[in-house]
């Protein structure tokens, strides 16, 4: 046997393992058991009884509307019991439907069968009770064994909800019910097709056999009852209501036994079952409602996550994206002075060489402390001529004509920031005011220090002077040059976090000036103040 046969040898029973667990148990058979899934989404389905009651009241208070227009048309007791009973049989499919959803939703075994079970009794009572408009469903004399037949497959399916697990993997609401009803409605059939042809023994047909029929009906459901009172309370996944839709059904199994030739009864058996089924749809509204309502809630906690979680990665990248805008920035500021060394260290005298030498070395610490993410800013007592010479030697190199003009001039800022916000003024400069001279001036007054970054070029045109500050805005000037529009804002949001501020200046006449705000250093702030009190 080769290699590559025993891998795929080895693959397949690989797989067929992951098939036996995904099916639940070893010998393939599907899951049955509790519910492990955990799901956020789950409902109880120990409702207040109030609001199963309030729904059963107005549903029964709607049914009573299209019956008292029957009695009015004028029909037969007889006539309005099968009314009331094709009412009821609508309610029962109505309620089976509801319940399915609630299956469909949460996959629990117990909600799964007794939406079969109410389909089945639904369909079938109304085949039973309809207007008689399909040949076989004329039960004049086996109506108590049509009844008996409705009962025991009704009263199988509630059973198996009363004692089904949560969860039951292999179930089917749809090849349960079919099954049944078609059985169902086969024997239907076929009975009243043998007693038109009167083929059927006297025995089935015997007012004894009718009365011993009825009595199995309402002894099937009277034995239900007691599980559903027995098993109803530990079973916290069963719909709730179950034990009085049973008790119900067997009231009326019992009056309808009882005085089966009676008109009068027959519409109070008829009414009895109609008060169930409106339970049951009463009770699997409410279920259906605080179920679904429950996921909009989950569905919408999650929307609201999700967007958090977007705002968070949202905020994350641009975060990102700054950082490495002042990334780019420090690693050209280094390339530009290592290069201008290297090319001309034969022709530079000895101060430009120190200069190019200490912006390198600046620019190198600054570059460490940028790739530190998260750094606090260490704002603190500094000279701006100390702190600015380095990046402005920097540009410098690059051949911007730049004049450091601030003297002795000191602030209290964090001195990698403020380095950054000039940075990114004097390159704004020397991409859109290319040859143009740039100064950088201070003005003192109590308590603060204005730093002035002014240029001779084109300036900024005064319908872009607002948005100027703005994320990625560009101006009409930027065409051909690269860049993402984040220099000055990033610039704005260093010089807020530091205490200060940065500004555009009033646009008369040509170039573009930029103030930066400081407080000033407090050695320098307590002469003033000794100064102005003197």
């Amino acid at each position: 046997m080769s290699t590559g046969d025993s891998l795929v040898i080895v693959g397949q029973r690989r797989a067929k393992t992951m098939a036996r667990r995904a099916t639940g148990s070893a010998g393939g058979r599907a899951y049955e058991g509790v519910d492990r899934r955990n799901r956020t989404a789950a409902v109880t389905t120990d409702l207040p009884l109030g609001r199963v009651w309030r729904a059963t009241a107005l549903i029964g208070a709607g049914a009573t509307i299209p019956v008292a227009v029957q009695l009015a048309r004028g029909l037969t007791l007889s006539q309005i019991a099968t009314f009331e009973a094709l009412l009821g049989g609508l309610f029962g499919v109505t309620a089976g439907v509801a319940l399915l959803v609630c299956w469909r939703i949460l996959g629990t075994a117990a909600h799964g069968w007794s939406a079969v079970a109410l389909l089945d009794l639904g369909l079938l009572t109304m085949a039973l009770s309809g207007p008689r408009v399909v040949a076989f469903v004329s039960f004049s004399g086996l109506e108590p064994l049509d009844h008996l037949i409705v009962a025991l497959s009704a009263a199988w399916l509630i059973r198996e909800a009363l004692r089904a697990p949560q969860v039951v993997a292999a179930f089917s609401p749809v090849r349960t019910p079919a099954l049944l009803i078609g059985g169902s409605l086969f024997v239907f059939g076929a009975l009243n097709f043998f007693e038109a042809r009167h083929l059927l023994p006297g025995a089935l047909t015997a007012s004894t056999a009718r009365t011993v029929a009825a009595a199995i009906t309402t002894a099937v459901w009277g034995c239900l009852l007691l599980d559903a009172i027995r098993t109803g309370r530990a079973h916290r996944a069963l719909p709730r209501g179950t034990a009085a839709f049973v008790g119900l059904l067997s009231v009326a199994s019992l009056t309808r036994a009882t005085f089966p030739h009676d008109g009068r009864w027959l519409v109070v058996a008829a009414t009895v079952t109609l008060l169930a089924l409106a339970l049951a749809l009463g009770s699997a509204a409410v279920q259906a409602q605080e179920l679904l309502a429950r996921q909009d809630r989950h569905q919408l906690r999650m929307h609201l996550d999700l967007s958090g979680v977007r705002r968070q990665r949202t905020s994350e990248q641009r975060d990102v994206e700054e950082h490495l805008h002042e990334l780019r920035n420090a690693v050209a500021a280094v390339c530009t002075a290592e290069g201008t060394l290297r090319r001309y260290a034969g022709s530079l005298d000895e101060r430009a060489r120190r200069a190019l030498s200490q912006a390198l070395t600046s620019e190198l610490g600054r570059l460490q402390l940028l790739t530190e993410r998260g750094r606090p800013m260490a704002v603190h007592d500094i000279a701006l001529e100390e702190t600015l010479a380095p990046i402005v030697d920097a540009e410098r190199s690059q051949g911007a004509d730049i004049a450091l003009l601030v003297g002795g001039a000191r602030v209290r800022a964090d001195p990698v920031g403020l380095t950054q916000v000039v940075q990114n003024l004097l390159i704004n400069a020397r991409h859109y005011a290319a040859g143009s001279p740039v100064c950088l001036t201070t003005e003192e007054s109590v308590g603060r220090v204005r730093l002035q970054i002014q240029d001779d070029g084109p300036g900024i045109p005064a319908h872009e002077r607002q948005q100027v500050f703005a994320r990625g805005a560009r101006g009409s000037t930027s065409h051909g040059v690269a860049g993402d529009g984040l220099g000055l804002f990033v610039s704005a949001a260093l010089m807020a976090d530091m205490g200060g501020s940065l500004t555009l200046a009033g646009g008369g006449g040509t170039g573009t000036c930029f103030v930066i705000e400081l407080p000033a250093a407090r050695a320098a702030l307590s002469v003033a103040e000794r100064m102005s009190h003197a």
